[in-house]
């Protein structure tokens, strides 16, 4: 029965263990002047082998605007390239991804630019994200998102 026991343990260790060690992303504003709000988008990924990462992020339209994306080392040491899209007002779709299986490391992934509106809300000034990956394979590994902390511009 004590065998029983410590093998239960051992393996609910385990699971508690690999829980833990899921990839991440971070949305880290980076504290700026005036009327720009730069995000870096940071990988964690835990010795999880990732090719591939695409994120949504959501926006109010009515207190930011979008400026431009640019890769991060991370991106850049893996050989993926950094593409955008806007399938609608106030969401971006950020894809991190080439035509080869490097595994991208732990980093900044991608540095992402906008511009605060005049007279903009303080309490608009968030973002929304959903985040995903792809391993070598192509096959889809979960990817959690950490909180970042709150606009204080």
């Amino acid at each position: 029965m004590l065998k029983q026991i410590a093998i239960l343990t051992t393996f609910l260790l385990t699971l508690a263990g690999v829980a833990q060690a899921a990839p991440r992303l971070s949305f880290d504003p980076v504290k700026g002047s005036g009327e720009t709000v730069t995000l870096q988008v940071t990988l964690t990924s835990d010795g999880a082998q990732l090719a591939a990462l695409g994120a949504n992020i959501g926006y109010d339209i009515t207190a930011l605007e979008y400026q431009t994306v640019t890769a991060g080392t991370a991106a850049i040491a893996a050989k993926k390239d950094v593409k955008i899209s806007s399938p609608s007002p106030g969401m971006l779709r950020l894809g991190i991804l080439g035509v080869n299986s490097s595994s991208i490391g732990n980093g900044i992934v991608a540095v992402m630019t906008f511009s605060k509106k005049l007279g903009a809300n303080p309490k608009k000034l968030e973002f929304k994200y959903s985040v995903s990956g792809a391993d070598q394979a192509g096959e889809a590994v979960k990817v959690g998102v950490s909180k970042p902390d709150p606009l204080s511009h």
